[in-house]
């Protein structure tokens, strides 16, 4: 049996993982917020263990919460696969200190593949929309991880819940000639690298005024 002071430090080290990991996501850096919680996941049953031995309190894990919650928008199954491998290698009594875990890492899962199944709709052409619907609160998570990830923004083409990809590499944009001031229309991937200007012929930056899809 573990004695108080290794668990006491096993615990200290997890809450500065925990502050680390929530301090993360809510700058809104959830890489590397999941990542640390990740990274934390060996000393969550030592801790749960002196949270309920020595301080009498409830089993807390804020980490595990950062896990289930944004790995899915980030399609990092292996982060799931990690907090389940690591439920599984708990004794009985273990698991049984935290009994939701089996039932938030099946639904972790699933919000992974939904995640998979709404980026491939603003996958598939530069100018795709994903609609959301408020009755479905799973959708409305993912995307609201992804509006802080900057990965997409409000359509403003096609009407409320409607939501398009920034900064798609295929998107048709029109830029100016840094050089002469020329304005084209391409695909943004070509705007975004110096080339040879239609009207100069010299390369130059082209600036990016205004998408036109």
């Amino acid at each position: 049996m573990a004695k108080k002071a290794e668990l006491e430090h096993v615990y200290n080290q997890y809450r500065h993982s925990c502050a680390v990991a929530i301090g993360a996501v809510s700058a809104g850096d959830f890489q590397t917020g999941v990542r640390e919680a990740e990274s934390s996941l060996s000393h969550v049953y030592p801790t749960i263990t002196y949270q309920k031995r020595f301080l009498k309190t409830e089993p807390d894990a804020p980490t595990l919460d950062v896990l289930l919650r944004y790995a899915p928008p980030l399609f990092l199954e292996q982060a799931i696969d990690a907090v389940e491998r690591w439920y599984l290698s708990g004794t009985r009594t273990e698991r049984g200190n935290l009994p939701d875990v089996s039932e938030r890492i099946a639904s972790a899962r699933s919000r992974a593949t939904l995640a998979r199944e709404l980026w491939s709709v603003l996958d598939a052409a530069p100018d795709a929309h994903l609609a959301v619907s408020n009755r479905n609160p799973a959708e409305l998570e993912i995307v609201r991880t992804w509006l802080r990830l900057g990965a997409v923004a409000p359509s403003t083409r096609y009407g409320p819940q409607q939501y398009e990809r920034v900064s798609d590499p295929r998107r048709s944009a029109c830029g100016r000639c840094s050089g002469c001031g020329h304005t084209i229309t391409a695909a943004l991937s070509r705007l975004l690298d110096p080339f040879p200007c239609p009207a100069c012929r010299r390369e130059h930056p082209f600036v990016l005024l205004r998408y036109t899809a």
